[in-house]
């Protein structure tokens, strides 16, 4: 096939066409030629009847201008027409599907009238329309009339389209997705690339995509819409006051939340009105009443630099990524929940404002976020701190290229989750430029699902190389091997009562709402009986309102603190009425013999210089560790399993789980099920046989009760040991080996030390560290030494820390802060109480002595597992 073909104008002037590797080279008569890149040509087509060739293409006269639009048109210099139809469907092939671009797409345009300057019609009429068509796109244009109209649209659109084309400012985005997410497949919807045309005042999304030079340009925005390529960028999930936001681009409090929603009367300005907000922002100086907390995931800035670098590089290496596959369903689950409080990071200094988000640019003129990925799953969060103003203005001169990052009074994270809580009545909060209450929220990234995917390999990976290939096979992997996993007779968690099946006519599910309700009017009803209708139906309110309210009335009663003793049939429920026998006998049998604490032998797994004893017993333990398998399996809690503890029974595999709204779920896992009768009246057991035995018991009113009980085997009894009355929130809980005494550890950074063989008067609390404290350990061998788990690790001689109490009860009473605990340390006295301590980087979030109390152990937010000697 010719790489070049002619043809001649209506002017009789011969224009050639010739295909080079990167542009199509187009020469006109004497004149010199001109390129033009593959993804700038729209359209080519030839008409065999008249011999007519067309081309369109889009071609900027300077390199500053916006694209023009040129068709070129003729007669084919040619005897075979069927050369120049070849060579037309090749060139539009290798400008549609060699570039993994599909020809002619289906677009949903959604037109803006009042978006930044109002001119949205006329840009997509006169600008934007031609180009579209002129490559044959498809186009279902709306008009929209009113705020919410466009949530309105995408909470019903059919699926049918390849992309909604948005003619307005990051406002109507933020429309569209949040109607994709009401959607009756929202994960579906989600997936339609979204492409803006940029009319409105900040353009966000639009900079982001196509950069600062042509974040602006209408016709490169056209560009993209029929060859850009779809792909993924992570969403967050805000949640105010119980209801839930999707959030595309950024959320702003304080000072750059001002300079967006204080300027709204000066849309027609464009985005110079993003400066007057900011230079009236600065001359007030006000700071912003909130507390940030945030699950931290990078704070380096140097690192997170390096590592926004090579993904860069990674994404410019690699080849062209196949479209996403795209999967329908809900919206993904939340994570953080709002009472979850492992974790979490507290910003403590006065802050100017905070701004959170996805994408480099908010602005033409402002880099924000320069280290922001698209699919990272992380959000930037960054805070800043009330310093000066002439601080804040000397860093406006490099904010368009992002040199603000830099600055060293600047708070900068990258993070999974971020909450704000209001200090005062009055503040500004703008989500992606839309105006929203200064309430207290909390933002959640959602991690794309090709991230998701990579986390499960590296993982499978890590399982392999350990060379447990049973393990991950009991995760759902498929191992590398050949050889086929054993299969385990584990099964799905499912409920071990059986049920009778019995046919039932269902009646199908109707709508209660008051509206429905409500009969129908007659419309000739007389004034009496109108008086009379509306009497009853004010009754009828009366009676609901007062049901309602006794309803309310009985759940807060019912979710009270319980801190009186309780007998094992009201912890098991109705539900479990049942069960109190069999359980009652399962605990007498375990407390025939007593068992103490666990602890191994101090010189186990020491060895020396002895490498091959090594070399052998650690060779026994990886055989053993390959035989593990999956031999009972049972959902023992309704809710999330926040801890869970073995019995130290030799004869019995009994384990205690707490789920997060305080039930305690016990489950004898290799007891044998219970007989249960089938429908002949014959009894039969469960043919897996691998479930054991289980009972819930609602030992808490919820997960956050500040309290701890004591449930006894002897005489089926839950009694309290300790209440928290302020609130404070246990994290963890540890007992020496006599079973006497307990040590908790407190969100406020504190411990308790509680003897359970006084009264509960006698508890002292000790303040040691600024940071919650989310994990004890006493260590087996020398209970002496406490471990504690937060901002870092250490080890603690209680011998010494009660001697507090002895020296300063007079001063401080029973509670000693950390400022006390700090001063005290300093002391002759106080001299070896704090024995060791590690600091991270990130919080510690569990620290463990080994069995022999010779090692520590501890898991931290950096991802790394640590075992000190």
């Amino acid at each position: 096939m010719p790489q070049e073909v002619l043809i001649k104008d209506e002017s009789g002037k011969v224009i050639s066409f010739t295909r080079e590797d990167t542009v199509l080279r187009i020469k006109s008569g004497s004149k010199g030629s001109i390129g033009i890149p593959y993804r700038q040509i729209l359209r080519a087509d030839f008409q065999p009847d008249s011999g007519i060739l067309t081309l369109v293409y889009l071609r900027r006269k300077k390199q500053t201008d916006p694209f023009g639009l040129v068709e070129l048109r003729g007669v084919y210099q040619g005897s075979a027409v069927n050369i120049a139809a070849q060579w037309v469907e090749s060139l539009m092939t290798h400008t549609y599907e060699d570039l993994g671009v599909k020809r002619q797409r289906r677009l949903k345009v959604l037109v803006n009238p009042h978006g930044g300057v109002r001119k949205g019609i006329t840009v997509f009429m006169k600008t934007v329309e031609p180009i579209l068509r002129a490559a044959r796109c498809s186009l279902d244009v709306t008009h929209t009339t009113h705020q919410g109209h466009a949530f309105d649209i995408a909470k019903h659109l059919h699926m049918d389209y390849d992309a909604i084309v948005i003619v307005s400012g990051d406002g109507l985005v933020h429309e569209v997705l949040n109607g994709f997410a009401q959607h009756e497949d929202p994960r579906k919807a989600l997936s339609i690339p979204l492409a803006p045309i940029p009319t409105g005042s900040g353009n966000g999304l639009a900079l982001n995509l196509l950069g600062p030079e042509h974040g602006f340009d209408v016709t490169e925005a056209a560009l993209n819409v029929i060859k850009g390529k779809q792909m993924k960028v992570d969403v967050f999930s805000l949640t105010q006051g119980g209801k839930r936001t999707i959030s595309f681009m950024s959320q702003a409090l304080g000072l750059m939340a001002d300079l967006d929603i204080g300027t709204e009367n000066l849309r027609w300005m464009g985005d110079t009105r993003f400066v007057v907000g900011l230079l009236r922002g600065i001359l007030k100086f006000k700071a912003c009443p909130v507390q940030l907390s945030y699950k931290v995931a990078e704070s380096d800035k140097i690192k997170m630099a390096e590592d926004f670098s090579k993904s860069q590089a990674q994404r410019n290496s690699q080849a062209e990524a196949s479209t996403p596959h795209v999967t329908s369903g809900a919206l993904p689950p939340l994570v953080n929940l709002p009472d979850d409080m492992e974790g979490w990071t507290t910003y403590d200094k006065p802050i100017l404002y905070v701004y959170a988000g996805k994408g480099p640019f908010v602005g033409r003129d402002y880099m924000a976020f320069p280290v922001s990925q698209p699919d990272d799953g992380l959000i930037d969060v960054m805070a800043q701190p009330v310093s000066s103003r002439k601080e804040i203005l000397s860093s406006l001169g490099g904010a368009a290229k992002g040199e603000t990052y830099w600055q060293s009074s600047l708070h900068y994270v990258k993070a999974h989750a971020y909450r704000i809580k209001p200090l005062g009545p009055k503040g500004s909060l703008a989500v992606d430029g839309e105006i929203f209450p200064f309430e207290e929220f909390q933002v959640e990234v959602h991690q794309n699902e090709k991230e998701r995917e990579a986390n499960i390999a590296r993982n499978r990976a890590l399982l392999e190389e350990l060379e447990l290939k049973q393990a991950v096979a009991g995760l759902g992997f498929t191992p590398t091997s050949s050889k086929p996993a054993p299969k385990s007779r584990a099964q799905p968690v499912q409920s071990k009562k059986r049920v009778k099946k019995v046919a039932l006519d269902v009646e199908a599910p109707r709508r209660q709402s008051s509206r429905l309700k409500r009969a129908a009017i007659d419309l000739d009803e007389s004034p009496l009986k109108r008086q009379k209708r509306e009497a009853e139906l004010e009754v009828l309110r009366a009676q609901e309102a007062e049901a309602r309210l006794e309803a309310e009335e009985r759940a807060r009663m019912a979710n009270r603190p319980r801190r009186h003793d309780l007998e094992l049939s009201v912890l098991l429920g109705e539900e479990g009425m049942e069960k109190v026998s069999s359980f009652a006998t399962t605990l007498q049998v375990v407390v025939q013999e007593p068992h103490s604490k666990r602890v191994a032998d101090p010189e186990a797994f020491t060895y020396g210089k002895d490498n091959k004893r090594e070399e052998v017993e650690v060779s026994e333990l990886r055989e053993r560790l390959q035989s593990l398998r999956i031999v009972s399996r049972a959902k023992v809690t309704q809710d999330r399993v926040y801890s869970a503890a073995y019995h130290p029974e030799i004869s019995k595999d009994l384990i205690f789980f707490g789920d997060k709204h305080g039930q305690l779920g016990i489950w004898d896992a290799r007891a044998p099920p219970d007989e249960v009768t089938d429908e002949d009246g014959e009894a039969e057991t469960d043919e897996n046989g691998e479930g054991g035995k289980y009972w819930r018991l609602q030992v808490y009113t919820s997960s956050y009760d500040c309290s701890v009980r004591c449930l006894s085997f002897e005489t089926s009894i839950s009694r309290q040991v300790y209440a928290n009355e302020d609130g404070t929130l246990i994290s963890s809980i540890d007992l020496d080996p006599t079973g006497n005494e307990m040590w908790l550890s407190d969100s406020l950074g504190g411990v308790t030390h509680l003897d359970l063989r006084e009264n509960e008067s006698k508890t002292r609390w000790y303040g040691l560290s600024e940071q919650k404290i989310g994990c004890i350990s006493l260590n087996p061998t020398r209970p002496h030494f406490l471990l504690t788990a937060s901002n870092n690790r250490s080890i603690w001689d209680i011998r010494k820390l009660t001697d507090i109490a002895v020296d300063l009860r007079d001063v401080t009473g029973s509670e000693f802060g950390s400022e006390t605990v700090n001063d005290w340390l300093n002391t002759d006295s106080g001299k070896g109480c704090l024995r060791a301590e590690w600091r991270h980087d990130k919080s510690v979030s569990s620290a463990y002595w080994d069995p022999r109390g010779r090692s520590i152990v501890s898991t931290s937010y950096d991802d790394k597992l640590r075992r000190e000697s």
